[in-house]
């Protein structure tokens, strides 16, 4: 390393343009999160609404909605119905916070939307039994909470959803878990054998997929990635069986917890985000019907990944990983597309899935239907979406940055995804030196792309 801190000048990165990159990355994350603070700010300061997700079931869990009392999804100052309903509440009812509890079980019972249709209903809980709860309280039916946190809709918003669940009564002590999960089964299943048509393919993703085509292609025809994925014989000498092993299952867990991470997002973030926002909008409206995502044909399942892909060759160019870390990144990108359709498999019935696959999941390869139906139960638990096993390490963490805090997790998962690129800046001539060990022969550099 340099005295600046740069890599030498033989490296032949382009370390400017990724440091760049990375200033444009970081400064619009920084725009995210000024945005939630400016739209939230000034809610905070009326008492009558402080506090107000925690006084009202799902207040989060709304497709494409923030804020549920607030107009134009949650972008608006102004109260909807169904706020002002809440501030009204909080002050007659409540005593202006003295007796918080009380809220809920009033507000339950109106129809704010004036569509037929209770609030408790609309937000998961028809008999009114929900009490306030810590943050981050996962779902139990016998907690005797809310009955639903799946099919839930606006409290505000006239337009009745032809999927509702309820308990067939509510005088029971304790709801039926066989009544619940025969419902919940149906939700999650609905329509899954029927297809649907795709939305067209658009220049976008075109361009996308031959960034990422172009990449490869470079990498295998000027930096030898040919002989290192097949493990081929060549002057320059190939990676033993044990490194290619140990790369290929590095990529897989690195894109395990990635695919959980970027899930997390997208499950909580405004659809109203520039470029992003419209794949958080789809993932929420799969929240509302999950078995579309396995209806679409598979580019459609595929193509949300190719906006951001452009950017991503950038940096993968700008960096020119070494020869570790650039079959490292291959079979990432890869893990990518298949933690892509790992997703609509794991909304599918068993036998509608080829017999790998079937495998897969059975082995804990690929993530299977009960795991993710676990998700689609709780929504706030269990987001990755290519084998699972990530999940202990993002609920973990979820325990302290709540889900909801969207732009946070923005940042945790810009950072993560990045690291193998500050590592092979910072640490490069260290990775030179262990894959020297690799194997024998001379480490060429070549120069910068232009």
């Amino acid at each position: 390393m340099s005295s600046k801190g740069l890599p030498p000048k033989e490296w032949g990165g382009c370390p400017r343009l990724v440091a760049a990159g990375v200033t444009l990355t970081y400064a619009a994350l920084l725009g995210v999160y000024v945005e939630r603070w400016q739209r939230l700010a000034s809610r905070e300061a009326r008492e009558d609404v402080l506090g107000a997700d925690r006084l009202v079931p799902n207040y989060h869990h709304i497709n494409n909605h923030r804020d549920p009392l607030y107009n134009d999804q949650g972008k608006s100052r102004e109260l909807n119905a169904f706020g002002r309903d809440f501030v009204r509440l909080y002050r007659d009812v409540a005593g202006g916070g003295s007796n918080e509890s009380a809220v809920w079980p009033a507000l339950c019972r109106l129809d704010s939307d004036g569509d037929g249709i209770s609030n408790g209903m609309e937000l998961g809980d028809p008999c009114c039994r929900w009490q306030p709860a810590p943050p981050r309280s996962a779902f139990v039916l016998d907690h005797h909470a809310e009955y639903r946190r799946w099919c839930i809709s606006e409290p505000a918003r006239d337009r009745a959803d032809p999927y509702w669940a309820k308990p067939a009564s509510c005088d029971p002590p304790s709801y039926n878990s066989v009544e619940y999960w025969t419902q919940y089964r149906w939700f999650y299943y609905l329509q899954v054998r029927t297809p649907v048509e795709g939305y067209p393919i658009q220049a976008k993703h075109v361009i996308g997929a031959c960034s990422v085509a172009l990449l490869f292609l470079y990498w295998f025809v000027y930096e030898g990635l040919f002989v290192d994925v097949f493990l081929l014989w060549s002057p320059r000498k190939r990676f033993g069986l044990r490194t290619w092993v140990l790369v290929n299952v590095a990529a897989f867990l690195f894109m395990d917890l990635t695919s959980g991470i970027a899930h997390l997002c997208l499950d909580y973030m405004p659809n109203w985000i520039p470029m992003v926002g419209c794949v958080a909008n789809g993932f929420q409206e799969h929240h509302r019907v999950p078995a579309l995502l396995a209806r679409k044909p598979l580019w459609n399942q595929l193509n949300d990944v190719f906006i951001l892909a452009p950017l991503g060759a950038m940096f993968l160019l700008a960096s020119k990983p070494t020869r570790v870390l650039r079959l490292f990144w291959f079979w990432a990108i890869l893990y990518v597309g298949l933690f892509l359709m790992a997703h609509p498999w794991a909304h599918m019935h068993k036998d509608m899935l080829p017999l790998p696959v079937q495998v897969a999941q059975a082995w804990g390869v690929l993530l299977d239907q009960a795991a993710h139906m676990r998700h689609h139960q709780d929504l706030e638990s269990q987001f990755t979406i290519l084998s699972g096993h990530a999940d202990l390490v993002i609920d973990t963490l979820s325990q302290i940055v709540p889900p909801q805090r969207y732009d946070l997790w923005l940042f945790i998962f810009i950072s993560w995804v990045l690291s193998p690129i500050y590592l092979n800046m910072c640490f490069r001539d260290r990775f030179e030196k262990f894959e020297a060990v690799l194997y024998s022969g001379s480490m060429k550099t070549e120069p910068c792309l232009a």
